[in-house]
């Protein structure tokens, strides 16, 4: 059977460029705003994801980083846990993969207590509370070559939502 849906929470969050905010859904109010470490200086915009569990909001950002004149790119994306109600952040969780690449796709999903990630040639689950890598594998796509399309994820009732 389905889980039972969460209580509605009091406000809605928004991602862009590795900034998240949260506003009073009532009013729309911003309640916080939380930035990712580390993005300044980059000169693409970082596609940003969240997913929330009731008590966190999950972050995920990919960061691209462009090395030499023919745009040999390096990826890494950054997870972060962060208290729903205040914006703190809880934990965060590099996964580097230096590999050159015309393009970038990374997803994850939350469930059952796990963040589990897919991004290039790899896949690896976390524990949400913590972040502690729970497991790391080698894709069964591949690498997908110079250019990265993202690997679906789901679970019972959910769906990853792929970022570019």
């Amino acid at each position: 059977m389905y889980r039972t849906a969460p209580a509605p929470r009091p406000f809605v969050v928004s991602a862009f460029n590795g900034e998240v905010v949260a506003y009073d859904r009532a009013s729309g109010r911003t309640v916080w705003r939380w930035q990712a470490p580390g993005l300044f200086g980059h000169t693409h915009v970082q596609p940003t994801h969240v997913a929330m569990d009731g008590t966190r909001v999950f972050v995920l950002v990919a960061i691209r980083q462009d090395v030499g004149m023919f745009s040999t790119a390096t990826a890494s994306v950054e997870i972060a846990a962060l208290d729903d109600t205040t914006g703190r952040m809880l934990w965060t969780q590099s996964v580097n993969r230096e590999q050159p690449m015309l393009g970038f796709a990374a997803t994850f999903v939350v469930d059952a207590g796990q963040v589990v990630v897919t991004c290039a040639d790899v896949i690896l689950a976390l524990s949400a509370e913590s972040g502690q890598v729970q497991w790391s594998r080698p894709s069964e796509h591949g690498d997908g070559g110079a250019l990265h399309v993202a690997a679906e994820l789901a679970v019972s009732g959910e769906t990853a939502k792929p970022i570019r």
